[in-house]
């Protein structure tokens, strides 16, 4: 068994790519053999380990990403979309149509979505949490994608 981290979000670290992994040592000498020679930089190491020790920023991200979890899935709801609750930083949305038709269209209007077809989920989008201002970016964006002002809304879950 091994437990997985990153710390994008939760510690704004999230260009830098950097995770680790909890395990035990043959299973850690396993992933080491498949591992790429130099996979994180020294800058994204030490930022890292600062950012461990920093409970503040941990604690900032968690109550942000809370607050804008709650505020994407209201706006949601008042549209009419379904969607998986969700206590991570992302909405499984159910756009109650093929996916990948929207998420071009959202993409071409600048909002990176995920389209979850290759998951078995034909009809879903991950959405990730972000400011007030990327998220409202997004549902305006998923307005105009679906040819709606404002609202209205797809499958409810």
């Amino acid at each position: 068994m091994a437990v997985l981290r990153t710390f994008s979000k939760i510690h704004g670290l999230a260009g830098l790519r950097i995770g680790y992994a909890i395990t035990q040592k043959e299973i850690a000498a396993s992933i080491d053999k498949v591992r790429s020679p130099f996979n994180t930089s020294h800058p994204a190491q030490a930022a890292a380990c600062a950012a461990i020790d920093d409970a503040g920023t941990s604690s900032e991200s968690r109550d942000a990403n809370r607050a804008e979890r709650s505020f994407v899935a209201s706006e949601l709801t008042r549209r009419g979309w379904g969607f998986t609750a969700s206590v991570a930083n992302f909405h499984l949305m159910d756009i109650g149509r093929p996916a990948d038709a929207i998420y071009d269209r959202l993409l071409r209007d600048g909002v990176i979505v995920r389209p979850m077809t290759g998951y078995n989920f034909p009809t879903s989008l991950r959405v990730t949490i972000g400011t007030r201002e990327e998220n409202v970016r997004f549902l305006d964006a998923l307005d105009r994608a679906v040819g709606r002002a404002g609202g209205g809304g797809g499958a409810r879950t």
